[in-house]
């Protein structure tokens, strides 16, 4: 009688058991970047079995054995964990589709994320190139598990902008030119920098101007475009009350290498400030930028992403 109860328990847990998934994400890198297989053992990815596939249609992460009610969770956190790791390692990763599909065939478009189930033996379909420097694949795992474990990546309400940052920091190397580029990074430290508050004098005296403003526009002897030129000052003049980005960029650099307990953190915001002038005159003369200021505008943004993460830990400096 007992083998019988111990035969239905067995019986009714397999009958009960919740099928399972592996989830197929495709991650693509600049022609020039790309992976090489490094790890033979199973790595981990938050409690999960978490793979590499590299071959001739591109390259993929593939969580294993999930069950379908978790994948939308975990496929979140994975997409947002890459952010990380293209800050980590210091290159350009991207998985550009938000929703994963379910597949039931065996022939799949490797440019989606799948889902589908645990063990199958896809053939997958995805034109790609071929890289030149390639990174390790254990190494992005471990920026991908570094990035679950940072408490302020990890908020459901993740700040709008320093999603968007990373976002441009992770998409950077798929621009080709030095200008591009450059105008991507110093656009980071704009969204970044959070100019603060001019002094009460200050604003005192801009609110002087508007009201001179507001005089001029309710004149009766204001002509048309007098009064959309005036209207145009005037709501710019909310912009006057908060300090230049030139200020708030270089207080906030001096901060992040300050944290990363840089020898010289003043002499790196005055740096910054440098750049960003460069980024001016490429605005507004057309004047180009050098590699080598990219260069240097990368590290400063890098880090700057790190600290404003909460981290200030980086693989390679």
């Amino acid at each position: 009688m007992r083998n019988v109860s111990i035969f239905v328990a067995v019986a009714l847990r397999r009958a009960f058991r919740m099928p399972l998934y592996d989830l197929l994400i495709p991650i693509t890198f600049p022609s020039a970047q790309g992976l090489f297989k490094d790890a033979p053992r199973q790595q981990l990815f938050d409690g999960h079995a978490i793979e590499i596939r590299i071959d001739g249609t591109g390259t993929y992460l593939v969580v294993k054995a999930l069950e379908e009610h978790c994948a939308q969770v975990i496929f979140d956190k994975v997409t947002r964990c890459l952010l990380w790791a293209a800050l980590q390692m210091n290159i350009s990763v991207m998985c550009e589709n938000k929703r994963f599909r379910h597949g039931g065939e065996m022939l799949v478009d490797g440019r989606f994320p799948t889902l589908y189930p645990a063990g199958s033996n896809l053939n997958l379909t995805r034109a790609t190139a071929g890289f030149q420097h390639q990174e390790s694949e254990t190494l992005l795992v471990q920026a991908l598990n570094e990035g679950s474990r940072i408490e302020r990546l990890m908020q459901p309400d993740l700040e709008r902008r320093l999603q968007s940052a990373l976002e441009i920091f992770a998409s950077i190397n798929f621009e080709s030119s030095a200008n591009a580029r450059f105008i991507g990074l110093t656009t980071i430290l704009e969204m970044l920098a959070d100019p603060a508050s001019l002094r009460a004098e200050c604003t005192a005296i801009i609110d002087m101007v508007v009201r001179q403003i507001n005089l001029q526009v309710n004149a009766a002897t204001a002509t048309t475009d007098v009064v959309e030129a005036l209207a145009d000052l005037r709501k710019s003049s909310q912009h006057w009350r908060k300090e230049s980005f030139r200020s708030s960029i270089r207080r906030f650099v001096f901060n992040v290498f300050e944290a990363f307990e840089d020898a010289d953190p003043q002499s790196r915001g005055r740096d910054a400030v440098a750049l960003y002038d460069k980024r001016s005159r490429l605005v507004h003369d057309g004047t180009a930028v050098s590699w080598p200021d990219v260069v240097a505008l990368n590290e400063i943004a890098r880090k700057s992403l790190a600290f404003a993460a909460g981290h200030t830990r980086l693989i390679r400096p």
